[in-house]
């Protein structure tokens, strides 16, 4: 399945959306498909709901729609590059403080989502880069941030 793509029983043309909260999202036409119960209803051809499942919303970049016993495929798989450097801050976590854990989590998760983007591998990899590197210099100014503010406290 492309990013918009007919399916066998199902009205309009199917889609997926990038969100940042819920991952890929259904979408029907450009509108996005309602959702129950962990399927999504797509309006059918004779006027019933389809029930579809999305498998792989957060940690895939396209994940597998299945309808009833047939499954498709959203598009071609990333590299695995992509993946490796979507952990990069984890490194983070050798910071040992609160904030250094945050950074790591919002890292991973905001990289999860530029992969999920419909965009090419080249921008991916250069945005996930980009945001490791300005993550390392908000490490480095909390650094000194909070070094000059522990020499500020009594001994």
């Amino acid at each position: 399945m492309n990013s918009r793509a007919i399916l066998p029983g199902v009205q309009g043309a199917v889609g997926l959306a990038n969100d940042l909260w819920r991952g890929h999202v259904l979408t029907v036409d450009g509108v996005r498909a309602k959702s129950e119960g962990g399927f999504y209803l797509l309006p059918g051809t004779d006027g019933q709901p389809v029930k579809a499942k999305l498998k792989g919303r957060y940690f895939t970049d396209q994940p597998v729609l299945t309808i009833g016993d047939a499954s498709y495929a959203t598009g071609e798989p990333s590299p695995p590059f992509l993946f490796i450097i979507a952990f990069l801050p984890v490194l983070f976590l050798f910071g040992g403080n609160p904030f250094a854990i945050a950074l790591a989590a919002v890292g991973v998760f905001v990289n999860f989502w530029v992969i999920r983007a419909q965009r090419a591998e080249a921008w991916k990899s250069m945005t996930i880069l980009g945001l490791f590197v300005g993550g390392v210099l908000l490490m480095a100014i909390w650094a000194f941030v909070s070094s000059w503010v522990m020499s500020l406290l009594p001994h």
